[in-house]
């Protein structure tokens, strides 16, 4: 067995309990995962408040954070609920050190403050992270390949706003959020049998009977059914404006929806357009944040 404790520096622990163990994901190699509030070194920054700790005990040696089924899925969920994408710090333990001595190192006496918010929330929601790996775990085969590639492609997107200058990958920020959306519905395919003729040259061509457009739409009145039909509306709307307008635009025609090519958003004055830049962005990660969380939850019940 091998123990490895992670830590995130910038990640405040603001939650009811001071530690949640989470199952081991079922494609994992892992024995036991566990989040706990540990003790900063920022103590002045973040007010004695603990910060992220990632307990894992796993089978196999876990080499670095490109180890995907063991550590990097558990931090893009952790995105997923906090908001925010960090790679941890790695901290050395001792040989044979059991997560109890860990526990009593480690371990912040400050793991609540409900009377200050982070990403305008009052916790940040790690408790709601064991029931979800309990749904992952419930997927079929299919729908978990649609879920973790999502997941990977969303992170992406938020990883990237974190990097230096975001502004300038603001389209292919949203354009990743689109594409993640993409990735959970059923694949379009030419399923019709008819052809249909150019009037120009003649040449006969098969169709589509579909397009993701429609099978986003879907999706989204198969995982919000109890809310109304107007909302629903609305979201439909901006996904679809944003799947031809940026989507398409930038994958097809190299099309820039965020100003990159004059220096980004950012630079200049403010005006509607810019405006209208940032709330698109906004929108897209909270639909996509929005769905995927929706998603597990409604297809592990089937």
């Amino acid at each position: 067995m091998f123990n490895y404790l992670y830590s995130f520096p910038l990640l405040p622990f603001n939650n009811e309990e001071e530690l949640y163990e989470l199952k081991p994901l079922e494609f994992s190699e892992n024995l036991r995962v566990l989040l706990f509030s540990g003790k900063s070194k920022f103590s002045q920054i973040h007010n004695n408040q603990g910060i992220v700790y990632l307990f894992i005990q796993s089978k196999k040696e876990i080499k670095g954070f490109g180890d995907y089924k063991n550590l990097l899925v558990i931090i893009q969920i952790l995105s997923l609920f906090t908001n925010i994408y960090l790679e941890p710090t790695r901290e050395k333990l001792e040989e044979n050190q059991s997560f109890d001595d860990i526990l009593e190192i480690y371990s912040s006496e400050k793991f609540s403050n409900p009377e200050v918010q982070y990403n305008n929330t009052k916790y940040n929601s790690l408790s709601l992270v064991p029931e979800f790996i309990d749904k992952i775990n419930c997927l079929n085969k299919e729908d978990l390949g649609k879920f973790l590639n999502a997941l990977f492609t969303f992170s992406m997107s938020v990883k990237l706003a974190r990097e230096g200058n975001p502004h300038m990958t603001y389209t292919l920020q949203m354009t990743l959020f689109i594409i993640s959306m993409c990735q959970l519905v059923n694949p379009v395919k030419i399923k019709c049998g008819g052809k249909m003729v150019c009037n120009k040259c003649g040449d006969q061509a098969e169709h589509w009977d579909n397009n993701e457009r429609r099978e986003i739409k879907a999706l989204i009145d198969e995982l919000f059914p109890k809310v109304n039909e107007k909302s629903r509306g609305e979201w439909k709307e901006v996904i679809e404006e944003a799947y031809k307008k940026i989507r398409s635009g930038f994958v097809h025609n190299g099309n820039y929806f965020a100003q990159e090519m004059k220096g980004g958003f950012l630079s200049g004055s403010w005006d509607e357009e810019k405006i209208e830049i940032v709330e698109r962005g906004v929108n897209l990660e909270f639909m996509t944040r929005s769905i995927l969380r929706k998603f597990i939850h409604v297809r592990s019940k089937k």
